[in-house]
This record gives C-alpha cells, structure tokens and sequence, in this order.
C-alpha cells in the first residue's frame, strides 16, 4: 500500500496526531528535498569524474546540491524554517552514512562535527564565488571550491573538471531560480540538469 494511499485512509486520525501541522510539513519537504539532492549526487554519471565511492567527495556532492537549494528557499514562504529543516535532515542522513565506515559509536558525534565544519566551508566558498560580479571570476572561483571540497585539492585533478562542475553549479542555480514550482511543494520534482560529461579528471 502506496504512503498516499495511507494518507488518505487515515487522514482523520493523522490530522489528530498533528500530521498535517507546519511543523510536520516542513520535515515532510525537507525530507523530500534532500531525497531529491541525494538521486541527483548519486546518479551514476558523477563516477566518471569524482569517487564517489569515497565518503567525503560524495558527501562533497550532496551538500553542494543542498546549499543549491539553501540559496533558492531564501525566496520561499518560510524558506528559514524549511532550511533549518533541511539541513537537520542532511545530518541525521549524515550520521547514518558515518556508520557505514564503520566508526565507532563513542566517535559518530567527532566525526559529525569535523564533517558539518567543512561542509560549511564548503557553503561559504560557493556564497563568496557566486557574489562576483564577473562571470569569469565567478567561475574561475567555483572551480576553485569544487576543486578544494570535492576534489580535496588533490594535485593530479585537471582545471576542467572543476570548472565543469562549477559550470553545472551555475546552470542549477539558474535552473532552481527560474522553477516555477514551489520547493515547499512535497510533490516539487526538481528538474536538476546532467553531470558534467568531462571524463579525464586527472592529469598525466
């Protein structure tokens, strides 16, 4: 049985238990906003150019594509609330996949901590890059993130990947400013854009 199809059974009973309160709408959607991000990071095409089968540059991706979101929520009706939500779901999401490297329990909290510090680096470096007013600079600086967060400043990663990936940032953005779809709306299907197709990352 379908969770609409529940919902519609026992919406009596679920608007009694407060279900349908703001507060519980906004962990709905904030739920399915992260659902969204976490298909979009995952797609299978991002393994050509970032491993993903690591645990910080993939966390890397998905908190690149919830900052996305974080920015476009500032034009939504109780877009603050709905962030705050979101990010609570990333790190509830986050403390799960810390498990699964097999950190010990005593450490999970440690390693949330170290993890939200560079996640919001990460977010502070997207917010100064995208402030520039030049459109070269803007990129030239995204890349620069993306190669710092996602490609963990590695030495043999090339400038095209990160500028590619600093491109499709920039195309997402744009993409979420003109949706015209709430993302409050828990049915929002988010029309993210393919990963970048560069697929020689590292240099020779």
């Amino acid at each position: 049985m379908s969770s609409s199809i529940v919902e519609k059974r026992f919406a009596p009973l679920l608007r009694v238990l407060g279900y349908y309160g703001a507060e519980s709408t906004r962990a709905k959607t904030a739920a399915q906003l992260l659902r969204s991000c976490a298909v979009q990071a995952g797609r299978p095409a991002w393994a050509k150019l970032v491993p993903t089968n690591e645990f910080r540059p993939a966390h890397a991706l998905l908190v690149t594509h919830v900052w996305m979101l974080h920015r476009r929520l500032f034009s939504v009706d109780q877009g603050k609330l709905i962030q705050e939500a979101l990010f609570d779901e990333l790190w509830d999401d986050t403390v799960g996949r810390i498990r699964q490297t097999g950190v010990a329990e005593m450490m999970v909290d440690k390693h949330l901590t170290n993890v939200q510090k560079y996640s919001f680096a990460a977010a502070v470096e997207y917010d100064k890059a995208i402030a520039k007013e030049d459109s070269a600079a803007k990129l030239e600086d995204l890349g620069a993130a993306v190669w710092r967060h996602v490609f963990l400043a590695a030495e043999d990663v090339r400038v095209d990947p990160c500028l590619e990936i600093g491109a499709y940032i920039l195309d997402q953005l744009a993409m979420l400013e003109n949706h015209h779809q709430p993302l409050d709306d828990q049915n929002n299907n988010i029309p993210w854009g393919p990963p970048p197709s560069v697929l020689k990352t590292k240099q020779k």
